[in-house]
């Protein structure tokens, strides 16, 4: 009779400490989840936050724009890129700086949302710049792959939708694009090669913006000049020598351009694909601090020359 006590005591007891280790584990749960959502709270504020403060560096840039085309006109001065904001404490306690640079220093893909785009071949050379192994005929492929998602639907030539037939099948946009990253639809573009060609795109709203020879990077230099090096390169050294083109005609009569691209009668493939007067699209990147967080906020600006102002067009954590 004694022992069948003790059993019950026994198994009491178990069932106790089994209701304790339950109750702490759903009460650890409970603290663990609250603590997650309290630092999810405090890290979703400052973004918001840290947006907001993003808003200051416009007016920054805006005023900047404004001496750096007075500069030009007056001084024959060629901004230097990129154009760095020092770092600045902000009232809330935030610690802001950004730099831009022209957005039209890259291949703008909605330049080739027109039937006949003589920014076809330039498009083209910068999938070969990019990837050595894609050869032109699939180069060539690829740029029709794009201009036809770009173009109107009445324009597009009926050869079989591969959209259609597709594991999950989609239709064509059948307009201009507003990020690049719309490229990774377009039948080819696959990650690896969007990757690649990423740092050197953008997705204007306008569908002929000349490419801006003071500020694109030597891979847009090669596809502009058919990938010859030692054109780029003379481009290059110049800008750094001479701070910059304030004229096409400067590009176009260097030593190892103009042989390259003006054959004897014939007309400069190159007239109107670029050029160095102030560009109208820039590129931001503004990095803010607030305490131990960092955010890092992506913006495109439009600058009007006549009015000398601008619109922000898209911002975020990416374009």
């Amino acid at each position: 009779m004694i022992s069948t006590k003790k059993s019950y005591r026994g198994a009491a007891l178990i069932m106790a400490l089994l209701l304790v280790a339950i109750v702490s584990a759903i009460s650890t749960a409970l603290m663990f989840s609250l603590t997650v959502n309290i630092q999810r709270t405090i890290v979703k504020e400052a973004a918001q936050q840290a947006y907001l403060d993003a808003l200051y560096v416009p007016l920054w840039i805006e005023f900047q724009v404004r001496q750096l085309d007075l500069e030009r006109k007056q001084q024959k001065k060629v901004p230097h890129w990129p154009q760095i904001m020092p770092e600045k404490r902000l009232l809330d306690g935030s610690i802001i700086n950004a730099e831009f640079t022209p957005a039209t220093g890259r291949f703008n893909i909605n330049n080739l949302a027109q039937p006949v785009s003589q920014y076809f071949s330039v498009f083209s050379q910068l999938l070969q710049v990019v990837d050595p192994n894609i050869g032109a005929s699939e180069a060539k492929k690829l740029t029709e792959n794009v201009q036809q998602w770009l173009l109107p639907i009445g324009q597009v030539s009926q050869n079989g939708n591969v959209y259609a037939r597709m594991t999950q099948p989609y239709q064509i946009a059948h307009r201009k694009m507003v990020s690049g990253s719309e490229l990774r639809l377009v039948a080819g573009i696959n990650a690896k090669l969007y990757r690649r060609l990423r740092p050197y795109i953008i997705a204007l709203p306008e569908t002929n913006v000349p490419i801006d020879l003071n500020s694109a990077p030597k891979v847009i230099l090669l596809a502009l000049l058919q990938r010859n090096q030692s054109a780029a390169d003379a481009a290059i050294q110049f800008r750094k020598s001479k701070h910059g083109f304030l004229n096409s005609d400067q590009f176009f009569g260097l030593a190892e351009v103009k042989p390259f691209i003006q054959a004897k009668g014939t007309k400069n493939p190159l007239q109107g694909l670029v050029s160095v007067a102030m560009p109208s699209y820039y590129l931001i990147t503004t990095n803010i601090k607030r305490d131990k967080l960092s955010f890092h906020v992506f913006s495109l600006l439009q600058f009007f020359t006549k009015t000398k102002t601008i619109e922000i067009i898209r911002s975020g954590s990416s374009l």
